[in-house]
C-alpha cells in the first residue's frame, strides 16, 4: 500500500479519519492535518502480516509559545502510534517530539553551524523510553515487525526495539496528528510493505 494524497485537493476531508484534511506543504506535497485541537488519530483497518513496515514522513512544527524567568522554549507535542488486533486490542507506542538546546555542528565543508535540534522520545509498551535528537523537524518514521519484535527507527536511526506481544491478527494502525497551541505534527507518504 501506498498513499501520497496525491489525488486530493488542498482542503479536501479524507477517509483516514475523523476532523482531518488535505494541506498543500512548502514542500508541494500533500499532507494529512487536522482541523481541531488535539490529537486525531488516523489511520488504516487492514490485515498486517507478521512480517511487514510501515513507513510515512512526519513534520513537526512547534512555536515559541511559553516564556519563562530563562526565555521562551517550546512545549512537547505527543502523539501515539498504535495497531490493533483482531482481539480487540491495542498496542501503543508513545511518541513525545521536544525542541531542545542549541548546539553546533560542523558541515561538510567544515564551517561551524548553530541549530536547536528536536528530540523524538518513544516508548514501548512494557520497555524503557529512547531518545534520539536530529537537527530537522521534518523526516521518515519507520515501524517494522518481524514475528514478535518491533523496531522504530526516525530518519535512519534505531530508537526503540522491544517485543509485540498482542494475541490475534494485526488488522490495523493509527498515528495521532495532532494541532495544539504547542505544536502540531502531520503525515503524508505513508508506505506498508514486507
Amino acid at each position: 500500500m501506498y498513499e501520497n494524497f496525491a489525488h486530493y485537493r488542498e482542503g479536501d476531508a479524507t477517509d483516514w479519519g475523523p476532523n482531518t484534511f488535505i494541506k498543500l506543504g512548502l514542500d508541494r506535497r500533500n499532507w494529512l492535518v487536522s482541523n481541531v485541537e488535539g490529537a486525531q488519530p488516523v489511520g488504516r483497518r487492514m490485515r498486517l502480516p507478521n512480517e511487514f513496515y510501515l513507513e510515512c514522513r512526519y513534520s513537526a512544527y512547534m512555536p515559541e509559545v511559553t516564556r519563562g524567568i530563562l526565555g521562551w522554549w517550546k512545549e512537547p507535542v505527543t502523539g501515539k502510534i498504535s495497531f490493533q488486533s483482531d482481539r480487540g486490542d491495542t498496542y501503543a507506542i508513545d511518541w513525545v517530539i521536544r525542541y531542545g538546546k542549541e548546539t553546533t555542528w560542523r558541515d561538510p565543508l567544515g564551517s561551524a553551524l548553530n541549530a536547536k535540534q528536536y528530540y523524538h522520545l518513544i516508548e514501548l509498551p512494557g520497555e524503557a523510553a529512547k531518545e534520539i535528537g536530529v537537527l530537522q523537524p521534518t523526516g521518515t518514521l519507520l515501524v517494522s515487525r518481524d514475528h514478535h519484535v518491533i523496531r522504530v527507527f526516525m530518519d535512519g536511526q534505531a530508537v526503540a526495539a522491544g517485543t509485540i506481544s498482542l494475541p490475534g491478527q494485526l488488522i490495523g494502525f493509527e498515528l495521532d496528528v495532532v494541532k495544539a497551541k504547542n505544536g502540531t505534527l502531520c503525515f503524508t507518504d505513508f508506505k506498508i510493505g514486507r
